[in-house]
């Protein structure tokens, strides 16, 4: 929740994904988020102390997905060009196994595609997604 959130941000983060990524992924996806610019805000003081831009998701399921994905996802322009400016990844290949059957979800460059970002592909190209 959110004073969890403001006490997890105000740590240094580690280049690990323990704490970098339920950090970054939280400030992406936080309901309580007042808007783009708090989101933008927070994602930069973060990359300031050292988050691991190009950290993922992983868990026993052995789901993985960047936060470069995860801020595609959210649809935020700025929050992808923050992360592409700050050299996020743009050929990570995120991958979910669901009941031992792999399945390629693709980089972020297709989910921007799948979604109709058409801005957020465009950027994504310009840093050398293809």
């Amino acid at each position: 929740s959110t004073g969890t959130m403001r006490h997890s941000i105000i740590e240094t983060p580690r280049k690990d994904n323990q704490l970098n990524i339920p950090v970054l992924c939280g400030v992406i996806y936080d309901k309580d988020n007042d808007g783009s610019k708090s989101r933008y805000q927070k994602l930069e003081f973060l990359l300031q102390l050292n988050a691991d831009v190009n950290a993922f998701i992983t868990d026993n399921s052995l789901v993985m997905e960047s936060v470069l994905s995860l801020g595609v996802r959210s649809g935020d322009r700025q929050v992808v060009e923050l992360l592409l400016k700050n050299k996020a990844d743009v050929g990570f290949k995120n991958t979910w196994n669901t009941k031992g059957c792999d399945m390629d979800e693709g980089t972020a460059l297709k989910i921007a595609k799948d979604s109709g970002y058409d801005e957020i592909v465009q950027l994504l190209q310009e840093y050398g997604a293809v």
